[in-house]
């Protein structure tokens, strides 16, 4: 009688945990970035615009890489500092062409921003307003993580930067 009860105990575990697991399945979760999903719904000339900004952003990236000096090329591939440290050290050894290549490219992002914010539709926009919230939030998790893996190297790497002890 024991062992009845019990494999009636387990078989009704079982049920339970098969009917949640399979409910908490049916939701359809893609396989694809959430970067994929937004360029599925974007029209042809739209995506090939995309692929114009793309290239034209790679170009100017090896533009400017073109022009990095050895000191600059040393502060590059110095992993010992923070993507933010290398980025502001390596700032402040840019000369007026360099700064000019810079600005060059943000116009030429902005301008790029704002063509496809043009030829969205409202379906489009609300997506990437959507898309954005959730990369914001990603972002501000990701920041919080960061800030605290370099508090902990600044204080010797004691602690998890969460103010525990």
């Amino acid at each position: 009688m024991k062992t009845m009860m019990r494999m009636m105990a387990a078989a009704a575990v079982m049920i339970v945990l098969s009917g949640t697991s399979a409910f908490a399945q049916t939701e359809e979760v893609p396989d694809e970035p959430i970067q994929e999903r937004a360029r599925l719904h974007m029209t042809d000339e739209q995506k090939a615009t995309m692929q114009e900004h793309r290239q034209a952003n790679r170009e100017h990236r090896q533009a400017l890489r073109e022009t990095f000096t050895e000191e600059q090329l040393a502060i590059i591939q110095n992993m010992e500092m923070t993507r933010e440290e290398r980025r502001e050290a390596l700032r402040a050894t840019f000369s007026e062409e360099q700064l000019a290549l810079v600005e060059a490219n943000q116009q030429a992002r902005q301008a790029q921003r704002q063509a496809l914010q043009d030829c969205l539709t409202d379906d489009q926009k609300a997506m990437m307003r959507q898309r954005g919230l959730q990369d914001g939030q990603q972002n501000a998790r990701q920041n919080a993580r960061q800030r605290g893996q370099e508090q902990g190297r600044q204080h010797g790497g004691q602690g998890n930067g969460r103010g525990g002890n």
